[in-house]
Parts: structure tokens; C-alpha cells; sequence
């Protein structure tokens, strides 16, 4: 059994590759029939009824009570909280999934690396729990506020990324070195050795000048951060879209 969600989990990220998106909020589950969204958060409302399959990548998704969802719901890398129906399966890969009481999912709830919390009420579910490492790109996070760590580790796993973290630039610099992760978010103001440094010593080394780094930080100096090699800028507070978009922006993602 576990081989078997194993391997359905990736043909998904796979496919989800090839399949046609969309960036917009929405609110409500509009007119069409099934979609793919990449970075947005979903209200299906009560009283209100999706028709088709909802795949979500880096979003949140609600089903209010006497809300339907007829079709199959996927979300990697977002939470789902619902208290209707879905007339479906439901598979979290990499978030979390809250069914409260008046939850009714029709068909098998599916945890790829994922956590649920289940109200006692909640009906019809076999719940199938799929332990797996990341198995995406390498990401190397390196700033001395703990909490943006955190932070920015929680968007990163959830977009199936492999994560290393530093509060300083001497840890960052030896991880890079060991490491070399296809990406690096980089925050300017650190004590010791801050991000510029960080950055031309990066930059001069063979092993890791072509890594791209993402300058992460409220100091805002776009010219200063392009011209020692940095790849994109990222201004705090860091908004998880903003972070999807970066990474494919390089071809992380």
C-alpha cells in the first residue's frame, strides 16, 4: 500500500508540471469545472458547490459547512480546513489537514508526509498515512532571526524541498561548500559576517559561485545586490507566492 501512494504521489508532481494553472484569488468556486492553481487560497463557501477536481500547490484550501466538493482535492504544501463534503479523495502531500465535525469526505483521505487533526464526528474517512522525505530541490537558508528560519523552512517543505539552515555567515558558507544547494536565500543584516560579504565570498569560490542567491532582507538596495552577484531580491516580510514565484524564476522549482 505504501509503494503504491508512493508512486502516485510523484506521478502527481509530475503531471502537475504539464497541466494548465492559474495565479488568481479566488474566493468562490466560480464557473468553471476543475482547476489548477499554484500559490492562492480557496474558499468553497456554504451553500456553494465546486464541480470537478481542485489541485492546489502552495495554497490553502476551505470547505465550509454545507459547502460540496465533487471531485478529488490535492493540496502540496498548504493546510485544508473542512466542514463540508467532498465527493472525492482528499490527498495532502507535505501540509495539513483539519476535518471538523460536519466533515464528510466520500472517499479515502491520502498523507504524503503530511499531519491531520480529525474531529470524532468527522464521517467516511479512511485515513492512509504516507511517511517520505522531500525529494525536491535543495534549498540553503541563512539568517539569524530564528523565526523567519522557521518560517521560510515551513513554505520550503511544503514545496517538497530539501532545507539546510544557518544563523550565521560562517555556518552558511561552510553548508554551501558541503552542500551545494540548487538555491540559497541569503539575509543582508547579520552579525559577524553579513549577506554582502557573504555573497562575494560565494561568488569567489569555485564550488558554489553558481549557485543562485536569493538576497532575503528589508534592506532594499537592488543595485548594490545585483552588481556582487545576487540572482533575485526578496523584501521582508516574505509572502510564500512571492518565494514560489522567486524559485521558478530560477528554475528551482
Amino acid at each position: 500500500m505504501n509503494t503504491k501512494f508512493k508512486m502516485m504521489a510523484f506521478f502527481l508532481m509530475i503531471v502537475l508540471l504539464f497541466l494548465p494553472t492559474s495565479s488568481a484569488h479566488a474566493q468562490g468556486p466560480g464557473p468553471d469545472s476543475g482547476r489548477v492553481i499554484f500559490g492562492s487560497n480557496i474558499t468553497i463557501e456554504s451553500g456553494d458547490t465546486f464541480e470537478g477536481d481542485l489541485v492546489v500547490f502552495g495554497g490553502n484550501v476551505t470547505v465550509e459547512e454545507d459547502a460540496t466538493l465533487n471531485g478529488d482535492l490535492v493540496v502540496i504544501g498548504g493546510t485544508v480546513e473542512c466542514n463540508g463534503e467532498v465527493q472525492g479523495d482528499v490527498v495532502i502531500v507535505g501540509g495539513q489537514a483539519h476535518l471538523e465535525d460536519m466533515a464528510v469526505v466520500s472517499g479515502n483521505v491520502v498523507l504524503v508526509g503530511g499531519q491531520i487533526e480529525q474531529a470524532e464526528d468527522a464521517a467516511g474517512q479512511c485515513v492512509i498515512t504516507v511517511n517520505t522525505r522531500p525529494c525536491g530541490p535543495s534549498v540553503l537558508v541563512i539568517d539569524d532571526n530564528q523565526g523567519l528560519v522557521e518560517l521560510l523552512r515551513r513554505y520550503l517543505t511544503g514545496l517538497m524541498c530539501r532545507v539546510w539552515t544557518a544563523t550565521n555567515g560562517s555556518a552558511g558558507l561552510e553548508l554551501a561548500a558541503q552542500f551545494s544547494p540548487d538555491a540559497i536565500i541569503l539575509d543582508v543584516m547579520m552579525p559577524e559576517m553579513d549577506g554582502w560579504e557573504l555573497l562575494q565570498r560565494l561568488r569567489s569560490h569555485p564550488s558554489t559561485a553558481a549557485i543562485p542567491v536569493i538576497i532575503c532582507s528589508v534592506f532594499n538596495d537592488p543595485e548594490l545586490a545585483y552588481s556582487l552577484g545576487a540572482s533575485t531580491i526578496l523584501t521582508k516580510p516574505v509572502k510564500q507566492t512571492d518565494l514560489v514565484d522567486a524559485l521558478r524564476q530560477l528554475r528551482v522549482l
